[in-house]
């Protein structure tokens, strides 16, 4: 493939600039491309020394000094001033230029955006696209557009979708793509011991979030490093008469200090206050093995793995416990996680993406499949990633066989039970052979073991883990069973037989009908986990039948945001009301406490207590007001027929 790169005017691309993310991602792109075999032009400053197949100057000295005489054409490191008048001319060059070079079937490549939008206009027949959009909102223009997250993606096609007519819609098509940024990993140095200190590294203004991070290190006690351009003090950008006693200036850092204060620092902070569209100083960090402490929007919640490679953060005292907590990250699942953005690794999927244009351009489509693709590799750049500690524990099952024994759950409300080997249907095996599986109801769960049921109802019961774990704690009631799956019936059959449960009896479909003909005695338990369904369980007429007898709901708000508040209204009249929330993966690992688990890396102590939640969910504990006060030995404790 063969591609036209055009240069910004207010930053010459000799590889001492920092300050601009748009040119040095255009000189690694222009270097990687090349060795991959294609053909780049590239037109720009008359010093500019990118690594390409041609490079054609159309901006010189006396164009520099004419609109920025004072400073430093030559080594350029220090300006950072968008001209609007210098980008034009510098687009109306390459635009005359590019017309005299190109060939059928060329990709123009802007970088910078809307600045260049006259080169595509005036040639027409490229291939216009505009990689790692970054803030670039309302001035896309290109057909074909390469945004670095979806974070950016997303707030791109929100205001653009505000901005037209409601019949024409937004700009965005099949091949709008997210890609990530990408870096030489061989220039960022890894280093585990850190000195102790706090790095702020970016410009010195308001929206970058340096007045949180002066705030929160001075309560942390840290000392914090500032490195970049803009006066605290001169400028009246923070509240200081004077800069903090426990905040160092350091101003302007070339490459070679930028990359000692990261890889010393005990972590960095970036705390912007609008949607970052990538944060390529992040990823440096995490090369380095530094943790980042980050706000919890933007690319950050993408980039950012909370509890891994740092923490993302909302309020002041987030950030201050994130700076306190800090020594819980590990450098090397930084470095691990910083790798996977490599040049080696994101530049193939600019090659599809370039071919899946390029396909479509040439009128073979969308809808023609392509002979050679065989996967989504191009989608996979956090595949590699796992992290470290030790002791490393190779898989799941060898942890599962140094903690468990004969398949008897060890922990928790149905501690001694035997469980089927390795089955699960529906939801995470290993939480639940430990018995650590929902614990947040255990409070719940405690209260509902030391009542004497007369029946149970388990609707969605997958492999039978309330199932049989009810009908082994309450041997006096019947346990009815229900799962759609097949194979969640026979291994919930498999789980009673092993505990040798006679009491157990399993059903395929629950509806309101069902649940309501079930013959549940005086008082019973209804436990429901169906994926969205349970408002279809349960309505005011199945509540009004069903009024003596307790409920666990767990509810699923993602399916429908209203039914967790719409099951309140329906119980709350018959019904005492508890609402249980999900625990994160992360807290469980920290906080848990399961004695067999001691000894384990938090990594692997996440990894067998996860479930693997898409969010965090919530259950309705109601128990029957009439129920509340009556003495269990009033109530039956007679075993019910099996129903025909």
């Amino acid at each position: 493939m063969r591609f036209h790169v055009v240069d910004i005017a207010h930053q010459v691309a000799n590889g001492l600039v920092l300050p601009c993310a748009f040119t040095t991602k255009m000189m690694l792109f222009c270097s990687e491309m090349k060795k991959r075999g294609h053909e780049i032009i590239h037109y720009g400053h008359e010093t500019s020394t990118v690594d390409c197949t041609e490079s054609i100057p159309i901006f010189f000295k006396e164009d520099w000094d004419t609109f920025w005489s004072n400073e430093d054409y030559y080594n350029n490191t220090n300006t950072h001033y968008t001209n609007v008048e210098a980008n034009n001319l510098i687009a109306s060059r390459a635009s005359e230029v590019i017309k005299r070079h190109k060939k059928p079937n060329d990709i123009f490549l802007s970088f910078i955006g809307n600045c260049q939008s006259l080169i595509a206009q005036e040639n027409p027949d490229l291939i216009a696209i505009e990689p790692s959009i970054g803030y670039q909102p309302k001035t896309t223009f290109a057909e074909w557009k390469v945004y670095e997250s979806y974070a950016m993606m997303h707030m791109c096609a929100g205001i653009e979708a505000a901005c037209y007519d409601s019949e024409k819609g937004g700009l965005h098509n099949w091949y709008d793509a997210v890609i990530p940024s990408y870096f030489d990993t061989s220039l960022h140095e890894y280093q585990e011991t850190k000195d102790d200190y706090i790095l702020y590294l970016g410009r010195v203004f308001e929206g970058k979030g340096l007045y949180p991070a002066i705030e929160a290190t001075k309560l942390a006690g840290k000392k914090l490093i500032v490195a970049g351009y803009g006066d605290i003090i001169g400028d009246k950008l923070l509240p200081y008469d004077s800069i903090p006693d426990h905040v160092e200036i350091i101003g302007y850092a070339d490459h070679e200090k930028r990359s000692e204060l990261m890889r010393n620092a005990s972590a960095s902070l970036m705390l912007t206050t609008y949607a970052e569209p990538f944060g390529r100083v992040l990823i440096e960090n995490f090369l380095h093995g530094t943790p980042v402490i980050t706000t919890d929007w933007g690319a950050f919640v993408e980039n950012n793995l909370h509890g891994v490679t740092g923490y993302r953060a909302r309020t002041l005292d987030h950030i201050v416990w994130s700076i306190k907590n800090i020594d819980r990250i590990k450098s090397r699942d930084c470095r691990n996680w910083g790798e996977t953005f490599s040049v080696d690794r994101i530049m193939p999927m600019y090659e599809e993406y370039f071919q899946m244009v390029m396909d479509e351009y040439t009128s073979i489509g969308w809808y023609r499949m392509h002979p050679t693709r065989d996967n989504l590799d191009w989608l996979n750049y956090q595949s590699p990633f796992k992290p470290s500690d030790e002791p490393v524990l190779k898989t799941k099952q060898e942890v599962m066989d140094k903690v468990t024994k004969d398949y008897i759950i060890p922990h928790g409300i149905f501690k001694g039970m035997k469980y089927v080997n390795r089955g699960s249907a529906g939801a995470w095996y290993e939480p639940k052979l430990l018995g650590t599986y929902e614990s947040e109801i255990v409070p719940a769960m405690n209260e509902i073991l030391q009542t004497e049921y007369t029946g149970i109802v388990d609707v969605g019961c997958g492999e039978g883990y309330y199932a049989t774990g009810l009908a082994w704690k309450n041997p006096q009631a019947t346990v009815y069973a229900f799962d759609t799956n097949e194979d969640a019936q026979n291994l919930c059959s498999q789980n009673a037989k092993l505990n040798n449960l006679d009491n157990v009896v399993i059903g395929d479909w629950c509806d309101a009908n069902t649940l309501v003909n079930l013959n549940i005695g005086r008082r019973g338990l209804i436990f429901i986990d169906c994926e969205g369904y349970e408002v279809e369980i349960i309505t005011k007429e199945t509540v009004q039948q069903l009024y003596p007898h307790d409920f666990i709901i767990e509810t699923h708000d993602w399916v429908d945001i209203n039914i967790t508040k719409n099951l309140i209204d329906i119980l709350s009249d018959t019904h005492s009301i508890q609402i249980f929330s999900s625990v994160d993966d992360i807290d469980k690992a920290y906080n848990y406490d399961v004695p067999i688990l001691n000894g384990l890396s938090l990594e692997d102590r996440r990894d067998l207590l996860r479930e693997g939640r898409c969010c965090i969910g919530k259950w309705i504990y109601a128990k029957s007001k009439l129920t509340d006060h009556v003495p269990i030995n009033r109530l039956s404790h007679a075993r019910l027929p099996t129903p025909q």
